[in-house]
Protein backbone atom coordinates (compact mmCIF):
# COMPACT_ATOMS: atom_id res chain seq x y z
CA UNK A 1 0.00 0.00 0.00
CA UNK A 2 1.22 3.38 -1.39
CA UNK A 3 1.06 5.90 1.91
CA UNK A 4 -0.08 9.36 0.90
CA UNK A 5 2.09 12.13 0.69
CA UNK A 6 1.33 15.26 2.51
CA UNK A 7 -0.19 18.27 0.61
CA UNK A 8 0.94 21.55 -1.15
CA UNK A 9 -0.17 23.66 1.36
CA UNK A 10 0.99 21.64 4.33
CA UNK A 11 4.36 21.65 2.58
CA UNK A 12 4.06 25.90 1.98
CA UNK A 13 2.89 26.41 5.60
CA UNK A 14 6.16 23.93 6.68
CA UNK A 15 8.32 25.95 4.66
CA UNK A 16 7.40 29.04 5.86
CA UNK A 17 7.93 27.69 9.43
CA UNK A 18 11.47 26.80 8.45
CA UNK A 19 13.92 27.19 9.48
CA UNK A 20 13.28 24.81 13.05
CA UNK A 21 15.18 21.76 13.75
CA UNK A 22 14.35 17.93 12.34
CA UNK A 23 14.40 16.91 15.92
CA UNK A 24 12.11 19.02 16.72
CA UNK A 25 9.11 18.37 14.01
CA UNK A 26 8.51 15.01 12.43
CA UNK A 27 7.77 14.11 8.88
CA UNK A 28 5.31 11.72 7.56
CA UNK A 29 6.82 7.91 6.95
CA UNK A 30 8.35 7.92 4.07
CA UNK A 31 9.39 11.80 3.76
CA UNK A 32 12.61 13.31 4.89
CA UNK A 33 14.71 16.95 4.65
CA UNK A 34 14.39 19.79 6.29
CA UNK A 35 11.03 20.84 4.90
CA UNK A 36 9.82 17.45 4.57
CA UNK A 37 9.80 17.44 0.37
CA UNK A 38 12.19 14.61 0.10
CA UNK A 39 10.78 11.79 -0.37
CA UNK A 40 11.37 8.22 -0.25
CA UNK A 41 9.75 6.83 -3.64
CA UNK A 42 10.95 3.23 -3.30
CA UNK A 43 9.06 3.23 0.31
CA UNK A 44 6.74 0.00 0.19
CA UNK A 45 7.06 -0.23 -4.16
CA UNK A 46 7.44 -3.61 -5.73
CA UNK A 47 10.57 -5.64 -4.90
CA UNK A 48 12.77 -8.59 -6.42
CA UNK A 49 15.93 -10.32 -5.44
CA UNK A 50 17.57 -13.10 -7.28
CA UNK A 51 16.59 -15.84 -4.26
CA UNK A 52 15.37 -15.74 -1.05
CA UNK A 53 16.86 -16.99 2.37
CA UNK A 54 14.49 -18.21 5.02
CA UNK A 55 11.83 -15.53 5.73
CA UNK A 56 14.47 -12.40 4.55
CA UNK A 57 11.85 -11.23 1.92
CA UNK A 58 12.82 -8.44 -0.49
CA UNK A 59 10.04 -6.43 0.60
CA UNK A 60 11.73 -6.14 4.05
CA UNK A 61 14.12 -3.44 2.31
CA UNK A 62 11.61 -1.15 1.40
CA UNK A 63 9.43 -1.18 4.92
CA UNK A 64 10.72 2.10 6.30
CA UNK A 65 12.82 0.14 8.86
CA UNK A 66 16.62 1.45 8.96
CA UNK A 67 17.34 -1.61 12.00
CA UNK A 68 20.88 -3.23 10.56
CA UNK A 69 21.13 -5.90 12.89
CA UNK A 70 19.72 -9.14 10.82
CA UNK A 71 19.05 -10.97 13.88
CA UNK A 72 16.91 -8.18 15.99
CA UNK A 73 13.72 -9.05 14.25
CA UNK A 74 12.84 -9.28 10.31
CA UNK A 75 14.14 -6.05 9.10
CA UNK A 76 16.75 -7.12 6.27
CA UNK A 77 16.83 -9.02 3.17
CA UNK A 78 18.96 -11.91 2.43
CA UNK A 79 19.79 -13.97 -0.58
CA UNK A 80 20.83 -17.78 -0.89
CA UNK A 81 23.55 -19.37 -1.64
CA UNK A 82 23.88 -18.02 -5.16
CA UNK A 83 26.62 -16.29 -6.79
CA UNK A 84 26.29 -13.49 -8.19
CA UNK A 85 23.15 -11.85 -6.06
CA UNK A 86 21.19 -9.18 -7.07
CA UNK A 87 18.07 -7.27 -5.60
CA UNK A 88 15.77 -4.95 -7.19
CA UNK A 89 12.47 -2.41 -6.93
CA UNK A 90 10.45 -1.47 -9.61
CA UNK A 91 9.03 2.01 -9.00
CA UNK A 92 5.72 3.64 -10.08
CA UNK A 93 6.74 6.01 -12.91
CA UNK A 94 9.98 6.60 -14.63
CA UNK A 95 11.67 9.37 -12.39
CA UNK A 96 15.15 10.69 -12.93
CA UNK A 97 17.38 9.21 -10.47
CA UNK A 98 19.81 10.91 -8.49
CA UNK A 99 20.94 10.08 -4.68
CA UNK A 100 20.06 6.74 -3.21
CA UNK A 101 20.78 5.74 0.60
CA UNK A 102 21.78 2.02 1.69
CA UNK A 103 21.47 0.88 4.91
CA UNK A 104 23.55 -2.42 5.09
CA UNK A 105 23.82 -5.48 7.10
CA UNK A 106 26.07 -4.63 10.22
CA UNK A 107 27.99 -8.30 9.28
CA UNK A 108 30.17 -9.23 6.27
CA UNK A 109 31.62 -6.22 4.67
CA UNK A 110 33.29 -8.38 2.24
CA UNK A 111 29.88 -9.32 0.48
CA UNK A 112 29.56 -6.00 -0.72
CA UNK A 113 32.42 -5.31 -2.18
CA UNK A 114 32.08 -4.74 -5.61
CA UNK A 115 28.59 -3.94 -5.71
CA UNK A 116 27.01 -1.98 -8.41
CA UNK A 117 23.84 -0.18 -8.56
CA UNK A 118 21.88 0.41 -11.95
CA UNK A 119 18.74 2.31 -13.03
CA UNK A 120 17.39 0.67 -15.82
CA UNK A 121 20.21 -1.71 -16.66
CA UNK A 122 22.37 1.69 -16.89
CA UNK A 123 25.04 1.97 -14.11
CA UNK A 124 24.74 4.88 -11.21
CA UNK A 125 27.38 3.73 -9.81
CA UNK A 126 29.83 1.44 -8.21
CA UNK A 127 30.33 0.64 -4.59
CA UNK A 128 33.29 -0.01 -2.89
CA UNK A 129 32.69 -0.76 0.77
CA UNK A 130 35.58 -0.78 3.16
CA UNK A 131 36.26 -3.60 5.56
CA UNK A 132 37.07 -7.21 5.61
CA UNK A 133 35.54 -8.72 8.66
CA UNK A 134 32.57 -9.78 9.57
CA UNK A 135 32.22 -6.97 11.64
CA UNK A 136 33.72 -3.78 11.06
CA UNK A 137 32.58 -0.46 13.27
CA UNK A 138 34.93 1.67 11.06
CA UNK A 139 32.40 1.00 8.04
CA UNK A 140 30.10 3.86 7.11
CA UNK A 141 26.38 3.14 7.13
CA UNK A 142 24.48 4.11 5.23
CA UNK A 143 26.34 4.37 2.46
CA UNK A 144 24.97 7.44 0.13
CA UNK A 145 25.31 6.69 -4.07
CA UNK A 146 25.15 9.54 -5.96
CA UNK A 147 24.54 8.81 -9.82
CA UNK A 148 27.47 10.07 -12.16
CA UNK A 149 25.08 11.49 -14.01
CA UNK A 150 21.33 12.08 -13.47
CA UNK A 151 19.59 8.99 -14.96
CA UNK A 152 15.73 8.36 -15.49
CA UNK A 153 14.29 5.10 -15.26
CA UNK A 154 11.56 2.82 -13.21
CA UNK A 155 13.97 -0.21 -12.01
CA UNK A 156 16.39 0.09 -9.46
CA UNK A 157 18.83 -3.10 -9.13
CA UNK A 158 21.97 -3.45 -6.96
CA UNK A 159 24.28 -6.31 -7.98
CA UNK A 160 27.12 -8.18 -5.91
CA UNK A 161 29.87 -10.79 -7.00
CA UNK A 162 28.84 -12.85 -3.69
CA UNK A 163 26.22 -15.04 -2.00
CA UNK A 164 24.33 -14.46 0.76
CA UNK A 165 23.42 -10.97 -0.47
CA UNK A 166 21.49 -8.65 2.48
CA UNK A 167 19.80 -5.35 2.88
CA UNK A 168 18.19 -3.52 5.41
CA UNK A 169 16.95 -0.45 3.71
CA UNK A 170 17.06 0.85 0.18
CA UNK A 171 15.71 4.69 0.24
CA UNK A 172 15.70 6.21 -3.46
CA UNK A 173 15.67 10.01 -3.00
CA UNK A 174 13.12 12.61 -4.97
CA UNK A 175 11.82 15.49 -4.46
CA UNK A 176 8.44 16.30 -4.05
CA UNK A 177 6.90 18.16 -7.18
CA UNK A 178 6.85 21.09 -5.74
CA UNK A 179 10.56 21.26 -4.51
CA UNK A 180 14.16 20.96 -5.68
CA UNK A 181 17.61 20.78 -4.83
CA UNK A 182 20.11 18.48 -3.21
CA UNK A 183 18.00 18.16 0.15
CA UNK A 184 14.79 19.18 -1.71
CA UNK A 185 14.67 22.36 -0.07
CA UNK A 186 13.67 24.75 -2.66
CA UNK A 187 10.43 25.35 -3.69
CA UNK A 188 9.73 25.37 -7.44
CA UNK A 189 7.88 28.30 -9.18
CA UNK A 190 6.32 26.99 -12.55
CA UNK A 191 3.39 28.10 -14.15
CA UNK A 192 -0.21 26.67 -12.16
CA UNK A 193 -1.19 23.58 -12.95
CA UNK A 194 1.68 23.04 -14.23
CA UNK A 195 4.55 22.95 -10.95
CA UNK A 196 6.13 20.16 -11.78
CA UNK A 197 10.25 21.74 -12.25
CA UNK A 198 13.22 19.71 -12.75
CA UNK A 199 14.48 17.98 -8.96
CA UNK A 200 17.72 18.98 -9.52
CA UNK A 201 17.82 22.39 -11.45
CA UNK A 202 14.54 23.56 -10.87
CA UNK A 203 13.88 24.23 -14.39
CA UNK A 204 10.21 24.61 -15.28
CA UNK A 205 8.96 22.24 -18.30
CA UNK A 206 5.62 24.51 -19.07
CA UNK A 207 7.12 28.20 -18.19
CA UNK A 208 7.84 29.67 -14.91
CA UNK A 209 4.83 31.25 -12.35
CA UNK A 210 4.63 34.69 -12.17
CA UNK A 211 7.15 36.72 -10.29
CA UNK A 212 10.10 34.22 -10.55
CA UNK A 213 13.11 33.73 -12.89
CA UNK A 214 16.28 31.56 -13.73
CA UNK A 215 16.71 28.33 -14.96
CA UNK A 216 15.21 27.11 -11.35
CA UNK A 217 12.09 29.52 -11.30
CA UNK A 218 13.29 29.92 -7.90
CA UNK A 219 15.09 33.16 -8.07
CA UNK A 220 12.73 36.30 -7.74
CA UNK A 221 12.02 38.63 -10.69
CA UNK A 222 14.83 41.65 -10.72
CA UNK A 223 14.45 44.67 -8.78
CA UNK A 224 11.63 46.22 -10.41
CA UNK A 225 10.56 43.50 -12.39
CA UNK A 226 7.15 41.50 -11.91
CA UNK A 227 5.10 39.24 -12.90
CA UNK A 228 4.63 36.13 -15.72
CA UNK A 229 8.28 35.92 -16.83
CA UNK A 230 8.80 38.73 -15.13
CA UNK A 231 8.23 40.57 -17.82
CA UNK A 232 6.33 43.54 -16.46
CA UNK A 233 7.90 46.89 -14.80
CA UNK A 234 6.99 48.33 -11.85
CA UNK A 235 5.01 51.38 -11.71
CA UNK A 236 5.84 54.78 -10.21
CA UNK A 237 5.78 53.45 -7.14
CA UNK A 238 6.20 55.81 -4.17
CA UNK A 239 10.24 56.79 -3.12
CA UNK A 240 11.47 54.38 -6.15
CA UNK A 241 10.72 51.40 -3.54
CA UNK A 242 10.32 48.26 -6.03
CA UNK A 243 7.14 46.73 -5.97
CA UNK A 244 5.95 43.16 -5.41
CA UNK A 245 8.20 40.31 -7.56
CA UNK A 246 4.53 38.40 -8.46
CA UNK A 247 1.97 41.26 -8.24
CA UNK A 248 3.71 44.39 -8.81
CA UNK A 249 1.80 46.15 -6.11
CA UNK A 250 4.00 49.20 -4.72
CA UNK A 251 4.77 48.32 -0.61
CA UNK A 252 4.01 52.40 0.01
CA UNK A 253 1.82 53.55 -2.36
CA UNK A 254 2.24 55.86 -5.54
CA UNK A 255 4.40 58.97 -6.80
CA UNK A 256 2.16 61.92 -7.41
CA UNK A 257 0.37 62.18 -10.35
CA UNK A 258 -0.33 57.88 -10.65
CA UNK A 259 -2.60 55.63 -9.40
CA UNK A 260 -3.88 52.15 -8.46
CA UNK A 261 -2.04 49.19 -6.39
CA UNK A 262 0.27 48.69 -9.53
CA UNK A 263 0.84 52.61 -10.09
CA UNK A 264 0.95 52.14 -13.36
CA UNK A 265 -1.91 54.82 -14.46
CA UNK A 266 -2.02 58.40 -14.67
CA UNK A 267 -4.32 60.31 -12.49
CA UNK A 268 -7.97 60.63 -13.75
CA UNK A 269 -8.46 63.44 -16.04
CA UNK A 270 -8.36 67.15 -14.21
CA UNK A 271 -6.82 65.69 -11.21
CA UNK A 272 -3.15 65.42 -10.34
CA UNK A 273 -0.95 65.73 -7.33
CA UNK A 274 -0.58 62.99 -4.42
CA UNK A 275 -3.39 60.25 -4.61
CA UNK A 276 -4.70 61.86 -7.32
CA UNK A 277 -6.10 64.24 -4.85
CA UNK A 278 -5.78 67.49 -5.96
CA UNK A 279 -8.03 69.14 -9.00
CA UNK A 280 -6.42 71.32 -11.99
CA UNK A 281 -6.72 74.79 -12.30
CA UNK A 282 -8.43 77.09 -15.08
CA UNK A 283 -6.74 75.90 -17.88
CA UNK A 284 -6.96 77.73 -21.38
CA UNK A 285 -9.49 75.62 -23.16
CA UNK A 286 -10.37 73.53 -20.96
CA UNK A 287 -7.42 71.81 -21.55
CA UNK A 288 -6.43 68.69 -18.37
CA UNK A 289 -3.07 69.44 -16.34
CA UNK A 290 -0.07 67.70 -16.22
CA UNK A 291 -1.19 64.57 -14.08
CA UNK A 292 1.86 65.06 -12.26
CA UNK A 293 2.76 68.76 -11.33
CA UNK A 294 -1.02 70.39 -12.33
CA UNK A 295 0.33 72.68 -14.95
CA UNK A 296 -1.60 74.11 -17.66
CA UNK A 297 0.03 72.81 -21.47
CA UNK A 298 -1.33 76.05 -22.59
CA UNK A 299 -1.44 78.58 -20.17
CA UNK A 300 -4.66 79.80 -18.20
CA UNK A 301 -8.06 80.80 -19.19
CA UNK A 302 -8.63 85.01 -18.88
CA UNK A 303 -8.33 86.29 -15.26
CA UNK A 304 -6.04 83.32 -14.11
CA UNK A 305 -2.39 83.43 -13.46
CA UNK A 306 0.38 80.46 -12.43
CA UNK A 307 1.52 77.56 -13.86
CA UNK A 308 -1.23 75.78 -12.42
CA UNK A 309 -3.87 78.57 -13.12
CA UNK A 310 -5.35 78.50 -9.57
CA UNK A 311 -4.85 81.90 -8.18
CA UNK A 312 -6.93 84.80 -9.70
CA UNK A 313 -4.71 87.65 -11.12
CA UNK A 314 -3.73 90.66 -8.96
CA UNK A 315 -5.38 93.25 -7.54
CA UNK A 316 -6.35 95.93 -10.45
CA UNK A 317 -5.47 93.42 -13.14
CA UNK A 318 -7.68 91.22 -15.06
CA UNK A 319 -8.09 89.02 -18.52
CA UNK A 320 -5.96 87.16 -20.54
CA UNK A 321 -2.43 86.53 -18.70
CA UNK A 322 -3.69 89.02 -16.37
CA UNK A 323 -2.21 91.63 -18.90
CA UNK A 324 -4.72 94.31 -18.81
CA UNK A 325 -5.07 97.15 -16.25
CA UNK A 326 -8.75 97.69 -14.42
CA UNK A 327 -10.73 100.65 -15.59
CA UNK A 328 -11.39 103.78 -13.44
CA UNK A 329 -13.94 101.84 -10.93
CA UNK A 330 -15.57 104.37 -8.78
CA UNK A 331 -14.20 104.21 -5.15
CA UNK A 332 -10.99 102.47 -6.72
CA UNK A 333 -12.51 99.18 -6.47
CA UNK A 334 -10.77 96.28 -7.92
CA UNK A 335 -12.13 95.43 -11.58
CA UNK A 336 -13.60 91.64 -12.03
CA UNK A 337 -10.05 89.57 -12.10
CA UNK A 338 -11.94 87.96 -15.48
CA UNK A 339 -14.20 90.20 -17.15
CA UNK A 340 -12.54 94.13 -15.90
CA UNK A 341 -16.36 94.69 -14.82
CA UNK A 342 -16.11 97.70 -12.15
CA UNK A 343 -18.70 96.18 -9.53
CA UNK A 344 -20.01 99.61 -8.44
CA UNK A 345 -19.45 101.40 -11.51
CA UNK A 346 -17.53 103.99 -12.33
CA UNK A 347 -15.63 107.40 -11.51
CA UNK A 348 -17.34 110.15 -13.05
CA UNK A 349 -16.49 110.92 -16.77
CA UNK A 350 -16.27 107.44 -17.21
CA UNK A 351 -18.48 105.15 -18.82
CA UNK A 352 -18.90 101.60 -20.25
CA UNK A 353 -18.82 98.57 -18.12
CA UNK A 354 -15.10 98.42 -17.36
CA UNK A 355 -14.95 102.07 -16.87
CA UNK A 356 -11.88 102.81 -19.86
CA UNK A 357 -13.79 105.29 -21.85
CA UNK A 358 -14.18 108.82 -21.36
CA UNK A 359 -17.45 110.11 -21.21
CA UNK A 360 -17.82 112.90 -23.79
CA UNK A 361 -19.41 115.79 -21.96
CA UNK A 362 -22.50 118.71 -23.30
CA UNK A 363 -21.05 122.18 -24.49
CA UNK A 364 -22.01 123.85 -21.29
CA UNK A 365 -21.07 121.14 -19.17
CA UNK A 366 -17.29 121.66 -20.90
CA UNK A 367 -17.08 125.53 -19.99
CA UNK A 368 -18.65 124.89 -16.37
CA UNK A 369 -16.35 121.71 -15.72
CA UNK A 370 -13.44 122.92 -17.44
CA UNK A 371 -10.28 120.31 -17.24
CA UNK A 372 -7.79 121.18 -14.42
CA UNK A 373 -5.39 121.63 -16.53
CA UNK A 374 -6.88 124.12 -18.98
CA UNK A 375 -7.45 125.93 -15.94
CA UNK A 376 -3.61 125.95 -14.46
CA UNK A 377 -2.89 126.30 -18.38
CA UNK A 378 -4.66 129.72 -18.97
CA UNK A 379 -4.52 131.17 -15.58
CA UNK A 380 -1.06 132.87 -16.65
CA UNK A 381 -3.12 134.68 -19.31
CA UNK A 382 -5.70 135.60 -17.11
CA UNK A 383 -3.30 137.18 -14.54
CA UNK A 384 -1.95 139.46 -17.13
CA UNK A 385 -4.94 140.50 -19.08
CA UNK A 386 -6.38 141.16 -15.83
CA UNK A 387 -3.38 143.12 -15.09
CA UNK A 388 -3.65 144.98 -18.68
CA UNK A 389 -6.50 145.87 -17.95
CA UNK A 390 -6.30 147.50 -14.52
CA UNK A 391 -3.41 149.40 -15.64
CA UNK A 392 -5.28 150.64 -19.00
CA UNK A 393 -8.33 151.83 -16.39
CA UNK A 394 -6.07 153.30 -14.27
CA UNK A 395 -4.02 155.23 -17.42
CA UNK A 396 -7.51 156.35 -18.77
CA UNK A 397 -8.88 157.83 -15.19
CA UNK A 398 -5.56 159.56 -15.16
CA UNK A 399 -5.62 160.94 -18.66
CA UNK A 400 -9.14 162.18 -18.20
CA UNK A 401 -8.78 163.43 -14.80
CA UNK A 402 -5.23 165.63 -16.69
CA UNK A 403 -7.81 166.61 -19.52
CA UNK A 404 -10.01 168.15 -17.05
CA UNK A 405 -7.64 169.60 -14.92
CA UNK A 406 -6.08 171.73 -18.31
CA UNK A 407 -9.71 172.22 -19.18
CA UNK A 408 -10.45 174.25 -16.08
CA UNK A 409 -7.48 175.71 -16.06
CA UNK A 410 -7.90 176.95 -19.40
CA UNK A 411 -11.40 178.67 -18.35
CA UNK A 412 -9.87 179.94 -15.44
CA UNK A 413 -7.60 181.77 -17.66
CA UNK A 414 -10.65 183.22 -19.79
CA UNK A 415 -12.48 184.30 -16.79
CA UNK A 416 -9.79 185.95 -14.79
CA UNK A 417 -8.90 190.06 -14.66
CA UNK A 418 -5.02 191.20 -14.93
CA UNK A 419 -3.80 193.31 -12.11
CA UNK A 420 -0.77 194.93 -10.40
CA UNK A 421 1.53 192.76 -12.58
CA UNK A 422 5.06 193.04 -11.31
CA UNK A 423 7.88 192.33 -13.22
CA UNK A 424 11.25 191.33 -11.51
CA UNK A 425 14.64 190.54 -13.27
CA UNK A 426 16.24 187.49 -12.82
CA UNK A 427 13.52 185.36 -12.92
CA UNK A 428 9.56 184.97 -14.46
CA UNK A 429 6.95 187.34 -13.67
CA UNK A 430 3.94 186.32 -11.54
CA UNK A 431 0.66 187.94 -11.60
CA UNK A 432 -1.86 187.62 -8.80
CA UNK A 433 -5.53 186.98 -10.63
CA UNK A 434 -8.96 187.84 -8.81
CA UNK A 435 -11.04 185.06 -8.37
CA UNK A 436 -12.90 185.35 -5.89
CA UNK A 437 -15.40 182.75 -6.60
CA UNK A 438 -13.28 179.88 -5.78
CA UNK A 439 -11.41 179.63 -2.17
CA UNK A 440 -10.07 176.70 -3.05
CA UNK A 441 -5.72 176.71 -2.98
CA UNK A 442 -4.87 175.67 -6.98
CA UNK A 443 -1.30 174.17 -7.39
CA UNK A 444 0.13 174.52 -10.57
CA UNK A 445 2.59 172.88 -12.43
CA UNK A 446 5.96 173.47 -12.33
CA UNK A 447 7.98 173.63 -14.95
CA UNK A 448 11.70 174.07 -16.33
CA UNK A 449 12.69 174.68 -13.08
CA UNK A 450 10.82 178.17 -12.92
CA UNK A 451 10.47 179.37 -9.34
CA UNK A 452 7.30 180.42 -7.85
CA UNK A 453 6.84 183.61 -6.32
CA UNK A 454 4.29 184.14 -3.72
CA UNK A 455 2.67 186.95 -4.13
CA UNK A 456 0.63 189.69 -2.17
CA UNK A 457 1.75 189.53 1.40
CA UNK A 458 5.42 188.32 -0.14
CA UNK A 459 6.43 190.16 -2.78
CA UNK A 460 9.49 189.47 -4.51
CA UNK A 461 10.89 186.65 -6.34
CA UNK A 462 11.60 183.60 -3.70
CA UNK A 463 9.92 180.36 -3.01
CA UNK A 464 11.30 177.30 -3.35
CA UNK A 465 12.78 175.61 -7.02
CA UNK A 466 11.75 171.87 -8.18
CA UNK A 467 11.78 170.10 -11.09
CA UNK A 468 9.59 170.03 -13.57
CA UNK A 469 6.35 167.81 -12.84
CA UNK A 470 6.54 168.60 -9.00
CA UNK A 471 3.79 170.33 -7.38
CA UNK A 472 4.28 173.13 -5.33
CA UNK A 473 1.84 174.33 -2.50
CA UNK A 474 0.83 177.96 -3.24
CA UNK A 475 -0.08 180.30 -0.11
CA UNK A 476 -2.95 179.59 1.61
CA UNK A 477 -2.71 182.92 3.29
CA UNK A 478 -4.34 184.57 0.22
CA UNK A 479 -7.27 182.20 -0.55
CA UNK A 480 -9.29 184.37 -2.55
CA UNK A 481 -6.07 184.71 -5.14
CA UNK A 482 -5.03 182.31 -8.23
CA UNK A 483 -1.87 182.24 -9.64
CA UNK A 484 -0.52 181.33 -12.40
CA UNK A 485 2.93 180.75 -13.85
CA UNK A 486 3.15 183.64 -16.33
CA UNK A 487 6.10 182.48 -19.26
CA UNK A 488 8.40 185.09 -19.58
Amino acid sequence: MVRPRPSKCLLVIMHLLYPLSIASRQCPLGFHGSNCAKQNIAFHQTTYQSSTYEDHKASLVVDGNTNTDIDDGKSCSLTGDHNPSFWSVSLRKPVKIIQITLYLRNKYAQRYSNMVVLVDNVACQKVFVQGTGTQDPTRPNPVNVSCLSPLVGRNVSIHVDSSFFSLCEVQIWDCIDEWFGSDCERPCHCLPGCNVCDKVTGFCTCGRDIGWQGIGCHTECARYSYGNRCSSQCGHCKNSAPCHHITGVCPQGCDAGWKMDTCDEECARYNYGNNCSQQCGHCKNSAPCHHVTGVCPQGCDAGWKMDTCDEECARYNYGNNCSQQCGHCKNSAPCHHITGVCPQGCDAGWKMDTCDEEDAPSKADSLRHAPIEGIVGGSGAAVLVLVLVIVGIWMGIRSKRKRQRRSNQTQLQESVTMSDVTSHSGGPVYEALSHTSDSKNVYGIIENSDCYHKTASHPGIGGTCDTAGDYYNIDTQNTSNIYENITA
